[in-house]
């Protein structure tokens, strides 16, 4: 398991303080003239010192430990929610797509019906309604790239749906070699 990648600049004073702090007392209880009382008093000192530097650094490194799997954790729900996002927008595109379906059947079986009643003028208003509707869908472009394309018309119809204009330029970007939720968190 190995330690984790510690910051010594949360540990360069706590780890001084200690090694300065136990060759002081160290030095005192090696002096040859410190009287017998004094001498285990003193390496009582260093060993409770020792003892509390120790569990010192021990929780110190748990702590940083938990720290960075926290923040681990933290970037993988940030991921699952960054891809729960991009499929529940290809999800509904997918469903709008459907809906998209579904209406151009509609809309054929109607101007059937206009020219079949002979209004040819009603059929060709009509159409020209289609065609506008369709222009604005056309705005949208395509990179060639499924999760660009959905995540840029996405947000290219709540711009149209809150009055707000957009303009996109985008090449081919079939040959990008960029991860899904890394082109999710990106985008």
């Amino acid at each position: 398991r190995g330690l984790p990648d510690i910051r010594w600049g949360k540990f360069g004073f706590f780890s001084l303080a200690g090694i300065i702090v136990s060759m002081t007392l160290t030095a005192g209880v090696m002096s040859a003239d410190a009287e017998r009382e004094a001498y285990y008093a003193r390496l009582a000192a260093v060993a409770g010192f020792t003892m509390i530097y120790v569990i010192g650094f021990y929780y110190m490194v748990s702590l940083i430990e938990k720290e960075s799997q926290v923040q681990r954790l933290r970037l993988v729900q940030e991921r699952i929610q960054n891809q729960m996002n991009l499929y529940q927008g290809m999800k509904q595109s997918y469903e709008q797509q459907r809906r998209y379906q579904h209406d151009f059947r509609n809309q054929l079986n109607c101007i059937q019906g206009l020219i079949g009643s002979g209004q040819i003028k009603e059929a060709l208003d009509y159409i020209a309604g289609l065609t506008g509707s369709l222009r604005l869908s056309e705005m949208c472009g395509n990179t060639n790239h499924v999760v660009v394309n959905v995540l840029l018309n996405q947000k290219y119809a709540e711009a149209y749906d809150k009055g707000i204009a957009m303009t996109m330029a985008a090449n081919n970007l079939s040959g990008l070699m960029i991860s899904e939720e890394d082109l999710v968190t990106l985008l």
